[in-house]
């Protein structure tokens, strides 16, 4: 991953942008404010003889001031520039990293080559060597030795009938071909530049119809993230109102996991979008393809939501910016893949998973616990009635 950083110099001066911006000014604005500012304001107010309650609302004050006329501002700045940037950062990594696959994939084929031409060419001396001894044992062979010559003759017999027919053919080809009329070619290449242009057209359409899809797909999904993250804080204050304290906990635990899941995939789908978008893979594949590797974006997104949890408010989002482009480069290295499976007899489905603990007759010979493929776990599927139910 760092590879990228060390040898591409767009990514590097993305890089540090990024840091500049997100690490220094507006990371480095909210520790100011925390740290310097407020303590500050607040050692002079008590100098000053203000009461204790005067000082926190002049505190308050000047908390949510500094955050409006700085670090909203800020915020609003470092989002459409780190968008800028990530784009170029993924674009450049997605090149570099098809290049070395191309030179991967050509000096593999290079060497394959090789070793296929040391191997015909052992095989060709091999069948000379062959050939010289049968001939030498062959009749024929005594023959010519003898002064007979008739399988010379019957050889130039069949290349002068061979040349004989072989002009003819070739002028039936050339009058075929100097018979078509140049009608049909004005026709086809009519027929060409209209179907052409239907097709623009029809791309043109299929882009914007699919960028509105996106935007609404992302917008619900953020929407049921937020519900989802709030939900069980929510339920939990209602179990604790009618004195059930156990049930509180347990729905605050289940909201604050759900919420971390539902983070995690959102982190990953985002970190993968660059690279499906830059292969031309459209919404739904992008879908059926998380949808089918589950566990593996859930694990992918994780270290990135627990730095954005663990982190204040203002700071994770600092943080989230400084460190998604790792991502977006690792996504666009990694090849989740699975192994495929047959619907066998004696397969049960675990976690996602689908482990066979007894072969059927028909597949005795193959491995019986061997991991097959995981199923395809609808977690857009809620998103997907949502944005039906917008759009309707």
């Amino acid at each position: 991953m760092l590879i990228y950083v060390v040898t591409s110099p767009m990514i590097r001066k993305r890089f540090f942008q990024c840091f500049l911006l997100n690490g220094l000014i507006f990371i480095g604005s909210i520790i100011l404010l925390n740290s310097i500012i407020i303590p500050v304001f607040v050692f002079l107010l008590q100098c000053v003889g203000f009461s204790a309650t005067s000082t926190e609302w002049a505190e308050f004050a000047v908390d949510k001031l500094y955050k409006a006329i700085w670090v909203l501002p800020l915020y609003i700045f470092s989002f459409v520039a780190n968008s800028l940037w990530y784009q170029d950062i993924a674009q450049q990594a997605h090149f570099l990293f098809t290049q070395s696959r191309h030179e991967e994939e050509k000096s593999m084929t290079k060497l394959l080559q090789q070793m296929h031409k040391k191997q015909n060419k052992h095989i060709k001396s091999n069948l000379q060597r062959d050939s010289l001894l049968r001939q030498r044992q062959s009749p024929v062979h005594i023959q010519h030795k003898n002064g007979s010559h008739s399988l010379p003759d019957k050889y130039h017999h069949y290349h002068q009938t061979w040349n004989n027919n072989k002009l003819p053919r070739d002028r039936d080809r050339s009058s075929s071909l100097s018979s078509s009329p140049s009608n049909e070619l004005a026709t086809a290449a009519t027929n060409k530049n209209s179907r052409s242009s239907t097709n623009l057209l029809h791309s043109i359409q299929s882009s914007i119809n699919e960028e509105i899809y996106h935007t609404l797909f992302l917008v619900v999904f953020n929407i049921q993230i937020l519900v989802c993250a709030k939900l069980g804080t929510l339920l939990s204050m209602i179990a604790w109102s009618l004195s059930y304290p156990t049930a509180s906990m347990v729905l605050d635990y289940i909201g604050t996991l759900v919420a971390f899941f539902l983070f995690c995939w959102q982190h990953a789908f985002l970190s993968f979008e660059y690279k499906w978008m830059m292969d031309g893979k459209p919404l739904h594949s992008r879908m059926k393809y998380f949808e089918q590797r589950v566990p593996y974006f859930s694990g992918f997104g994780a270290p990135l939501t627990l730095l954005v949890l663990i982190a204040p408010q203002f700071i994770s989002t600092g943080i989230y910016a400084l460190t998604f482009p790792l991502f977006i480069i690792q996504a666009i290295e990694s090849e989740p893949i699975y192994k495929a499976s047959n619907n066998n007899a004696g397969e049960v489905t675990v976690f996602g998973y689908r482990w066979t603990l007894f072969a059927s007759s028909s597949s005795r010979s193959s491995s019986s616990q061997e991991l097959k493929k995981p199923l395809r776990i609808p977690v857009f599927a809620t998103t997907q009635w949502l944005q039906y139910a917008v759009i309707w």
